[in-house]
């Protein structure tokens, strides 16, 4: 859901024309998206993901080691961020690496 608020995630680009014709077309993102949250989300995922220590820098590295996309690294780690950020508010609390769901029994 949180994804949707923010516009970031890419929508794909088809029409009946393009589907007859038989080729696909890379996806876009929607042009109503808020360019700007966008933009400064993703130069914090490219700080947070490739220039400092931490968990998503060592998540990116060992994607990148198993021969993924590094733009759709950059792209799991975004949306991995925005899943945190609305955690965090939803939640008012700091963000918890070894953080452990407890299930409980009825």
């Amino acid at each position: 859901m949180e994804h949707f608020l923010l516009s970031i995630l890419p929508f794909p680009k088809s029409s009946s024309i393009h589907f007859d014709a038989g080729f696909t077309c890379c996806n876009r993102v929607s042009h109503r998206a808020d360019k700007s949250i966008k933009s400064l989300l993703h130069m914090g995922t490219l700080t947070v993901a490739t220039r400092s220590n931490g968990e998503l820098h060592e998540y990116y590295l060992k994607k990148v080691s198993e021969r993924k996309n590094k733009m759709s690294v950059l792209n799991a780690v975004r949306a991995k961020l925005v899943r945190w950020m609305f955690a965090v508010i939803q939640n008012n609390k700091f963000h918890e690496k070894d953080y452990q769901k407890h299930l409980y029994k009825l």
